[in-house]
């Protein structure tokens, strides 16, 4: 009996070994999938973060090419930096945030995604290099309206459109001339027609309607003229981009600048003024240490008196710019004149835009509140015109030497235009706005380990 109850005794403890043996292989397993889920929770959560940190990187793409990083935050080096985050049925998932440091050749994007687990952050960090691409300035074509609705380009009479190339130094039409006066507008417009050609004025170039449209039904051509070139559709739309304004430096108060009568006026300094106005047959004479003048309301030259500039000059007009009569204005030297205006632009009468002849040499910039530019008379002008929320409107026998972007675009009377093909060229034309296009660089992609 003893014996039974020793064997009994022994099966029970064996029994209990075995039991708690498993219990421990049980603990270990069920720690080994805890430990397991861990490491793959953490490695989604990594994952996420690497997904987020390369968004970060596309979208860093997209604001070089769309925005302007100058208006976003700065990180502590000074560099723009910007967050998002990303959410799913109003749940956080995490956060992105991108620092760019950029110049016109090339921008480094640093990305950061965060994801939260377990009360701490998983973060992945990666760096690329976007290489800019842009071969062209905005002034790539004789006439281009920026509006996608409606009508955005017509020509009316016998001016002609043509092209030329100066390469940079003024030489003057018809020397190497060329069939690359093209137009264009984003309208892809059927009715009213995107763009319309009437009278016999020949366009020596293509004419280009927006992108997706049939250039058989948004192009209206009446009368004699003829098109040199093929009539197309854009492989996508134009964005005009934004004027990379300048920095208004610090500048003396010199109140109302006014001429009148015979009498010269003459701007030894760089100044601020109320208002700049003109009359008569006196100049305007800008001299060599005039190389800012800032206008904080309308400037206004009539009669037949000249503006003349004796330096590489910025003209900032807040208000309206009105250039009426007779008067040239005379880039000597081959100085080159920049205008910004606020407001709207008029040009009328008999004189020069421009007396350097060199389409290079003046450059008119409307601001997006400028939305009405009319030129009217003889006068002939050299020089670009960038206006992309603006009307603008070119009536009369007066010449153009150069190219002309707006919102909308109307051309009138038997002036010709020649394009230079010069100013689409950003070596020769430096200052004009370029249309962005950075890309990702082959090869630059880095990930910066955690430190």
């Amino acid at each position: 009996m003893n014996n039974q109850k020793g064997q009994k005794g022994s099966v029970l403890i064996i029994s209990l070994a075995i039991s708690a043996i498993i219990l421990i292989l049980l603990g270990i397993f069920l720690g080994t999938i805890v430990v397991e889920k861990r490491r793959q929770q953490r490695s989604f959560r990594s994952n996420q973060a690497l997904n987020l940190a390369e968004a970060g990187i596309e979208y860093g793409i997209w604001a070089l090419n769309n925005e302007d990083i100058t208006t976003w935050d700065k990180d502590e080096t000074g560099n723009p930096v910007s967050s998002f985050t990303v959410d799913t049925s109003g749940e956080k998932i995490g956060c992105s945030t991108v620092a760019i440091t950029s110049t016109t050749a090339a921008a480094t994007i640093t990305s950061t995604g965060s994801v939260s687990y377990a009360s701490t952050n998983v973060e992945r960090e990666v760096k690329v290099t976007a290489q800019a691409t842009a071969s062209s300035t905005v002034f790539d074509m004789a006439f281009f309206g920026g509006t996608d609705a409606g009508t955005g380009f017509s020509k009316t009479g016998s001016g002609k459109i043509d092209s030329y190339d100066s390469e940079g130094i003024g030489k003057l039409y018809p020397n190497k001339k060329g069939n690359g006066g093209h137009i264009g507008t984003n309208s892809k417009s059927a009715s009213p027609k995107a763009v319309k050609i009437t009278g016999s004025g020949n366009i020596d170039g293509n004419i280009y309607i927006g992108a997706g449209g049939d250039p058989d039904e948004a192009i209206q051509i009446t009368g004699s003229a003829q098109v040199g070139g093929d009539t197309l559709a854009l492989s996508e739309n134009r964005e005009l981009p934004e004027l990379d304004l300048p920095t208004i430096p610090s500048l003396p108060d010199q109140g109302e600048l006014r001429q009148t009568g015979s009498s010269d006026e003459y701007v030894h300094t760089s100044g601020r003024y109320s208002s700049i106005s003109g009359t008569g047959s006196g100049d305007f004479i800008f001299d060599t240490n005039a190389n800012f003048i800032y206008v904080e309301g309308d400037m206004k030259k009539t009669g037949s008196g000249d503006i003349i500039i004796n330096s590489d000059m910025t003209l900032y007009v807040a208000g309206d710019f009105k250039f009426i009569g007779s008067g040239k204005l005379i880039v000597q030297n081959n100085h080159k004149l920049t205008i910004y205006v606020g407001g709207n632009i008029t040009g009328t009468g008999s004189g020069l835009w421009n007396d350097s002849m060199n389409p290079l040499n003046l450059a008119i910039y409307g601001l997006d509140s400028c939305t009405q530019i009319k030129l009217t008379g003889s006068a002939d002008l050299y020089g670009v015109i960038y206006a992309r929320n603006a009307e603008i409107r070119k009536t009369g026998s007066g010449d153009i030497y150069g190219s002309i972007m707006g919102d909308t675009i109307s051309i009138t009377g038997s002036g010709d235009i020649h394009y230079d093909e010069a100013l689409a060229n950003p070596s020769l034309n430096p200052g004009a706005p370029q249309y962005k296009n950075f890309k990702f660089k082959p090869h630059s992609w880095q990930e910066i380990p955690s430190s």
